[in-house]
């Protein structure tokens, strides 16, 4: 696929560098939620059946490097559960078959770190992987597999990576699967409905209105956290952190898509990712400001019927200044 200098393919709204800068930041968040949704998900990935008390231990690898091959992995995340089981799990935003040659290598390297010794035998466990789609350009696979044979004429062995195709999946599959804790990226579907203008080639817009995009971000994302955590699936805290990294993805997007129809969204959809403290202090805020209104509008009543008062003083005894009627006018009203 050709690229441009900035290592963006055709078509591409980010580039691998503006990918890993907010994407990989993003995903790790999500995955560090907490234990209870992680655990959740790992059981929905992989089939598992963990309480959500389990004890979550994380191993960031560093063998990840900064150039166009290594760079295109998201995050290389690789997670013990009740330190006896491993899960590799990988984000990928766009098509790339040597993914898996690279999570065999990552794979091989965690496996060597804790192999064990039985006299003239090594025992490598690897972790169990899995590749995660957060968005791609064309097909992907639904499993990537390396045949591993040797010449000694015996069967050889498969090393499978399963692929979880975010994309395409409905937000009552995430719900089935215990993935809320990655529905934000649901908005790079947005990516989907960017169409060139008929009349004016250099011109992006949008398929879907403002308000279908509006419905679709309320419909398939908010109200899957909101759902997500009144049934106890997440916590209070995870909700309020979801809307966050939705919130972040969206103006992300909205800042680097370039496309006609798409920043109405914004403004659109503010309200709808605030969280219960986000509209508690919006309220508090509306409380002190009607005060403040209120509190003027009877400091000019009470200035007017000083006045009022003052010049009724006046008239009864015109001897009066007005500073001294004014001043006997505060000690009856105030």
């Amino acid at each position: 696929m050709e690229r441009n200098k900035d290592n963006r393919s055709e078509g591409q709204f980010l580039s691998a560098a503006e990918i890993r800068e907010i994407f990989d930041k993003i995903f790790k968040k999500c995955i560090t939620l907490s234990t209870k949704s992680v655990v959740r998900m790992i059981n929905g990935i992989f089939g598992t059946d963990y309480p959500d008390d389990s004890k979550l231990t994380y191993n960031w690898t560093e063998m990840v490097k900064d150039d166009d091959a290594m760079g295109k992995i998201l995050a290389d995340c690789i997670v013990t559960v009740n330190e006896v089981h491993e899960y590799h799990m990988e984000a990928q935003s766009y098509n790339d078959n040597e993914i898996v040659l690279r999570m065999f290598g990552y794979g091989y390297e965690y496996a060597k770190r804790g192999a064990v010794e039985d006299r003239n035998r090594y025992i490598l466990k690897f972790p169990s992987p899995v590749i995660i789609y957060l968005y791609y350009e064309t097909e992907v696979p639904d499993e990537y597999i390396i045949e591993l044979k040797f010449n000694d004429g015996n069967e050889g062995y498969e090393y499978k990576v399963p692929v979880i195709k975010l994309p395409k999946m409905s937000p009552q599959e995430m719900d089935k699967r215990n993935m809320v804790i990655l529905v934000p990226f649901i908005l790079l579907k947005l990516r989907e409905w960017v169409a060139i203008d008929k009349k004016n080639s250099s011109r992006k817009i949008m398929k879907k209105s403002p308000e279908e995009l509006k419905t679709f971000i309320e419909d398939d994302i908010i109200s899957t956290i909101e759902k997500n955590q009144a049934l106890g699936n997440i916590t209070y805290v995870d909700a309020a952190k979801l809307k966050d990294y939705t919130l972040l993805l969206r103006d992300y997007i909205c800042d680097h898509l370039d496309v006609e129809g798409l920043e109405e969204v914004r403004g659109m959809t503010d309200h709808s990712l605030m969280t219960d403290i986000d509209i508690l202090c919006e309220d508090y805020e509306t409380r002190i400001e009607n005060l403040q209104k209120n509190n003027d509008d009877l400091q000019k009543k009470l200035g007017d019927n000083i006045r009022k008062l003052a010049a009724s003083y006046m008239e009864q005894d015109p001897s009066l200044t007005e500073d001294k009627a004014i001043e006997m006018a505060r000690k009856i009203l105030e």
